[in-house]
């Protein structure tokens, strides 16, 4: 069997030590449009999360063997990439979408049964992605970004979504069991070690929240939304994490979102039923694979 996404071959026959064992690739194929402008790992990374999604189906027991096998080695090589700031080498245009989405494999790997993911390099990479943005001033940091603010901002957001929704759940419990005042005052290190969190965990969780409630806000501003000023595939894929960080924590401001990116994709899809990229990311297999994703991010939240 042959795994295709987006156009790239990514598994042939489901061999998991596809060119070298040490090869930080999955692919011979290079310099295709996606990896010029997310980044040269981006086929492993996808694979990944497909391999994760697949695996929370039923199938054969045979077959989930083979597929774990194949994930843990996407697994292994998406973590010899990570650099000493915390995201992936191999960086396109806009590598910060590489590494956001990175980030969001090793995340959903981790709850996976026999699948070994390094805590170390994910909390990296995790920080890595919150200190992008500056909750006190909105300062984005663009470096990876392509200078695109739409681009950082979002993979912030996507990478705080599922520690922000630990709070905002323990603050709730915490409220009801008596532990704290439900006087709204602000998440902060010293009200989460007041409910039990220990000093560390305090430090990055109120981190997490507070970026993650501010940086969603700018992510939405219709400036923001503009991107690079058209709709390259760069566009669609920060749409998707926007959206899906919102249905992780649960957030209803995800319906004023989807209701604005449904109508915006609407607009623009083509005839014959496909989508494409105005800029960068042009080809209509990947950025109609985008699209779809942003229309049914509310199908599947489990997983």
């Amino acid at each position: 069997m042959r795994l295709y996404v987006n156009g790239l071959l990514l598994i042939n026959n489901w061999t998991p030590h596809a060119l070298t064992e040490n090869s930080n690739t999955i692919t011979s194929l290079t310099g295709t449009q996606i990896q010029t402008k997310l980044g040269a790992n981006i086929d492993v990374v996808l694979a990944s999360q497909f391999l994760t999604n697949v695996l929370g189906y039923s199938c054969a027991e045979g077959d989930r063997n083979r597929i774990k096998k194949a994930l843990q080695v996407c697994i292994d090589k998406i973590q010899r990439t990570q650099t000493s700031n915390g995201s992936f080498s191999g960086n396109g245009w806009a590598g910060v979408l590489q590494s956001s989405f990175a980030t969001s494999a090793l995340e959903s790997a981790k709850h996976v049964k026999g699948i070994k993911v390094n805590d170390k390099v994910l909390e990296k990479s995790q920080e890595y992605q919150a200190g992008n943005y500056d909750e006190k001033t909105g300062r984005v940091n663009t470096d990876l970004g392509a200078g695109v603010v739409l681009y950082s901002v979002s993979s912030t957001v996507r990478n705080t979504s599922v520690d922000a929704k630990k709070v905002k759940e323990d603050i709730a419990q915490a409220k009801k069991d008596g532990k704290i005042a439900d006087t709204g005052k602000p998440v902060t290190p010293e009200v989460l070690r007041e409910i039990g969190y220990s000093a560390g965990d305090a430090d990055k969780y109120s981190t997490a929240y507070n970026v993650y409630n501010s940086a969603k806000v700018t992510a939405q501003q219709d400036k923001v939304m503009d991107g690079f000023g058209s709709n390259g595939g760069e566009e669609f894929l920060s749409y998707l994490q926007t959206g899906e960080s919102m249905i992780i924590n649960e957030d209803n401001d995800w319906k004023k979102w989807y209701d604005n990116i449904s109508g915006k994709l609407v607009s623009i899809q083509n005839n014959d039923g496909s989508w494409s990229g105005h800029h960068c990311i042009t080809g209509r297999v990947a950025v109609t694979s985008a699209a779809m994703l942003n229309l049914m991010v509310d199908r599947d939240p489990v997983r």
